[in-house]
């Protein structure tokens, strides 16, 4: 599509931004979209129908005007047509606006000249239970060479990585025993092409999602209207802590590798660079192929909130022992307690829905997606 190319509708939340995003949404609907229709979405939820149902009207080119709540409503009722080449438009006027800002990231590094639009990828989730071997549904311990180790689970992260698929990894030893986070060679299954079986409860994903501390703190942004961008979810955070006193018995596998097991933190996939406003992954890309991923098992209060300014200006630190970082296309998550996880800020379980495993893939080039607010 050109740039020039306008949209089918603009699906839009009037009540984005906590109220504050009518005025910025008009400026840009009398500038630059007055002849499209526009769609105001009517309660939670609803702009996935309203999308779908554009898509069944003939529409391929739709906007999502709000939040990343609303961007991951519109997206996931395209995701949910199974339409080859919809594209997706975002006019940003959010409280974060995380996927806005890597898309926005992204598009000026493109050469001039280039359409502001790119090929994304997509993550989907879906909640179990799952079949699954033995040795994965084990609480025993990783050995405590394996669990101490600040470099396990790191997967190489250099500038020139492949944008087309993953390459071999040699597995390294530790005490003579595979490291807990690294992949085998050749351990890669095509994620868009093998789905397990669960409760049928599935979702899709643009720019992150998150368990363990990161879900509550999404649980508690949802109680806060008095906030916006950083505040408001650095005070979620806070809040958060007080709630997760003790941390919960985790078993965290990325692709086919050896899963950590133990008290787990947080776990986060992420495509984009920020979840909630913090800038975990500075060197996720959208449609490399990979998803970031951030693992960590801090317990003491002291040594979380010293990282917390850090983690959200710079992303999470490389060399600490408490946390681990890497690359992945694929993870399956199994909890003693039941989860609380959020795809791009909304939730997808809570803990009264009981559900303690979750499967993770990444379906790659799936969606394209432009930026309205710089055309």
């Amino acid at each position: 599509m050109s740039e020039l190319t306008p949209p089918d509708c603009v699906i839009w939340n009037p009540r984005s931004g906590k109220s504050r995003g009518q005025r910025r949404l008009q400026r840009t609907r009398q500038r630059l979209l007055s002849g499209v229709e526009w769609i105001a979405t009517t309660a939670p939820g609803s702009a996935i129908e309203q999308a779908r149902a554009a898509v069944a009207r003939g529409a391929r080119n739709v906007i999502a005007a709000g939040g990343d709540g609303t961007l991951h409503e519109v997206a996931r009722g395209l995701l949910s047509t199974g339409v080859a080449g919809l594209e997706l438009g975002l006019l940003p006027v959010g409280s974060a606006n995380d996927y806005a800002f890597s898309v926005a990231d992204e598009l000026d590094h493109l050469p001039e000249g280039t359409p502001p639009a790119l090929t994304v990828d997509v993550g989907r989730v879906a909640a179990g239970p799952f079949a699954a071997p033995p040795a994965v549904r084990s609480w025993v311990p990783a050995p405590p060479e394996l669990g101490s180790a600040g470099q396990a689970g790191r997967l190489s992260r250099t500038a020139g990585r492949s944008t087309t698929g993953p390459a071999s990894v040699d597995l390294p030893q530790a005490g003579g025993s595979p490291v807990p986070g690294e992949l085998p060679v050749g351990a890669h299954i095509a994620p868009d092409e093998v789905f397990p079986e669960g409760s049928g409860r599935v979702g899709y994903f643009l720019s992150s999602l998150g368990l363990g501390l990161n879900g509550l703190v999404t649980e508690e942004a949802h109680q806060i209207h008095w906030l916006q961008g950083l505040w408001l979810y650095g005070w979620a955070t806070l809040k958060a802590l007080r709630r997760q006193r003790e941390l919960p018995e985790m078993s965290i596998q990325v692709g086919q590798a050896i899963p950590w097991v133990g008290p787990t933190l947080l776990f986060s996939l992420l495509l984009g660079q920020r979840e909630g406003n913090f800038r975990l992954a500075p060197e996720a890309r959208l449609g490399d192929g990979w998803f970031n991923f951030v693992r960590s098992d801090l317990q003491r209060l002291p040594e979380i909130l010293a990282l917390l300014p850090r983690v959200a200006w710079w992303g999470a630190p490389r060399n600490h022992p408490r946390v681990q970082l890497g690359l992945c296309q694929s993870a399956r998550i199994m909890s003693q307690r039941p989860l609380t996880v959020h795809i791009d800020g909304e939730l997808f379980c809570r803990e009264a829905d009981g559900v303690t495993e979750i499967d993770c893939q990444l379906l790659p080039s799936r969606l394209r997606v432009r930026l309205w607010n710089r055309a």
